[in-house]
């Protein structure tokens, strides 16, 4: 399980970071670089081209100064670096000295265009910088401070102090132990401000107050910003989020999987009654059905097999004891030539069977498993049923076999196994011949509803009791009980047909005949694109 789920985990969390963490081998990264890079140029293209035109007007010299003029008229950062100043990769100097505009996404993003014959660059952002969105946050809050001292008597500066301490976190402190970097020096002289971040990344503030020496440090000021830690705690409240999900997901799957494994296992090693009860909304819901349905199958003909094996050595029991009786009778030297006769022929009966026997059972097999031995072919089945209504009618003089099919049904072809269904039909015959009065017929038709051939074998024979009807088609099954000959038959005729109608993707039923015995009827489909086709 655990296993499962780690791959599962890292096959989804792997290739998230790849594409949020920044890194040039993102796509994300790239396809940013690729749309900002057409569209910042489209629109700062024809403006960079004027600030060229504007600086290539005077001496070298005289770019930056002229340069700082311009700047202020503009919105976002402007200024000038030497190319030898930039970290640029070797196709983005090639770029650049091409003549063509770089767009560098970074923080902020910002446009370089090197000038003719220099090793200046222009460089424009296109996005503010971090300094002056802080200074844009928070410059106004800093101001009504500064006011608020002013207009409040020194003394009294603690008390406004603790009464603000609600809204910011306010403190004074003298200027002579403050620390100046040289940037926050140069802050300092220019405006009697500087801001930086502390240990824990929150944005203070420093402010000359109305008292000489004196500074208010000021932190809590609106500016949106994120800290790391939020930024990882967001990202693993995500990450915890997205794998409790997967756990609930991928767990009940584990589950079902393990309980088919289990069946399975348990299944090899013996135990056919071994199912898999998994829900019927479970992912692999249908992966159970069809090893239920493979297990039901296999249970079956294991039966099956035992079944007939048990019947097969039952069967075989009788005629080997006929043979041994007579083989031992004919070793006696006192009897006549016409018992000498009675028991050869005896003897000749009892082979006889057996090779009935095993010539049945050699058929039932190849019925039931032998599959590559099916032909499909198209065949006038009229005509096949006709040739064998008149064998049986030669072979039973005293039974009226009778043909019904219509004239157009007469001359239609369909694809049947045509040494299958002649063995199906003989043997659906050779049954009616065993129980008819007087009187079999056969019913040729064609179920236009169900696209299916209907054959019907009905006789005015006893019929078979409700109760009985399904266990006649397993092997070696009579209802009168009576002892098994070649002549009285084996009970797998009507295996065998079944078996064949299983074939031909059909079904073989027992029911009533309107003439009082009973009426098997053979149906399939007339299509046969699942039916194999023989050259």
């Amino acid at each position: 399980m655990f296993r499962a789920f780690s791959g599962l985990w890292l096959l989804v969390f792997i290739p998230l970071c790849f594409l949020l963490f920044p890194s040039r081998y993102s796509p994300i990264h790239w396809f940013n670089q690729h749309i900002e890079q057409e569209r910042y140029v489209h629109l700062y293209g024809g403006t960079l081209t004027l600030l060229e035109q504007q600086l290539l007007m005077q001496p070298q010299a005289a770019w930056p100064q002229k340069l700082a003029h311009i700047s202020p008229y503009f919105g976002y950062g402007l200024s000038l670096q030497q190319m030898s100043t930039l970290s640029l990769s070797e196709s983005q100097q090639a770029a650049l000295s091409a003549g063509n505009i770089l767009f560098i996404n970074a923080e902020p993003e910002y446009l370089l265009k090197r000038l003719p014959n220099s090793d200046w660059v222009i460089r424009l952002f296109v996005d503010i910088t971090q300094e002056e969105d802080i200074d844009r946050a928070s410059s106004g809050t800093i101001y009504l401070l500064r006011k608020a001292l002013e207009q409040t008597p020194v003394t009294q500066w603690q008390a406004l102090i603790q009464r603000l301490s609600s809204q910011f976190h306010l403190r004074l402190q003298k200027q002579s132990t403050i620390v100046f970097t040289p940037s926050e020096q140069a802050q300092w002289d220019k405006r009697a401000s500087f801001w930086r971040f502390d240990a824990t990344h929150q944005l203070v503030f420093y402010t000359a107050t109305p008292e000489k020496g004196m500074t208010l440090v000021v932190s809590s000021l609106p500016y949106s910003s994120n800290t790391p830690m939020v930024l990882l705690v967001v990202i693993l409240m995500f990450v915890l989020l997205v794998s409790v999900g997967m756990f609930f997901w991928s767990y009940p799957l584990w589950r079902d999987l393990k309980r088919l494994s289990d069946a399975t296992t348990q299944f090899g090693q013996g135990d056919l009654s071994q199912r898999s009860p998994i829900p019927k909304v479970a992912a692999v819901a249908n992966l159970s059905r069809q090893f239920n349905q493979m297990a039901q199958r296999i249970e079956q003909t294991v039966q099956g097999q035992r079944t007939l094996t048990n019947a097969i050595a039952h069967d075989l029991r009788q005629p080997l004891h006929r043979m041994r009786y007579a083989f031992e009778i004919l070793n006696t030297s006192s009897l006549t030539a016409s018992e000498q006769a009675r028991y050869q022929q005896s003897i000749e009966h009892s082979m006889q069977d057996l090779d009935h026997l095993i010539n049945q059972t050699l058929q039932l097999s190849r019925y039931s498993h032998d599959r590559e031995q099916i032909r499909f072919s198209e065949q006038v089945l009229a005509q096949l049923l006709q040739k064998e209504c008149n064998h049986v009618a030669l072979a039973n003089p005293s039974l009226s076999v009778v043909l019904h099919a219509a004239p157009l049904i007469r001359l239609r072809t369909t694809w049947i196994d045509p040494t299958a269904i002649r063995r199906a039909i003989n043997n659906l015959l050779s049954n009616a011949c065993r129980y008819a009065v007087t009187t079999i017929e056969i019913h040729l038709n064609y179920d236009a509803g169900q696209d299916q051939w209907v054959i019907d074998v009905c006789d005015d024979g006893p019929g078979v009791p409700p109760e009985h009807r399904e266990q006649i088609f397993n092997p070696f099954v009579q209802l009168d009980n009576a002892s098994r000959t070649q002549e009285a038959g084996h009970g797998l005729g009507l295996a065998i047909s079944q078996q064949i109608a299983h074939w031909h993707h059909g079904q073989l039923t027992v029911s009533d005949s309107l003439m009082g015995g009973a009426c098997f009827t053979f149906r399939w489909p007339c299509h046969p694109q699942l039916l194999p086709v023989s050259n």
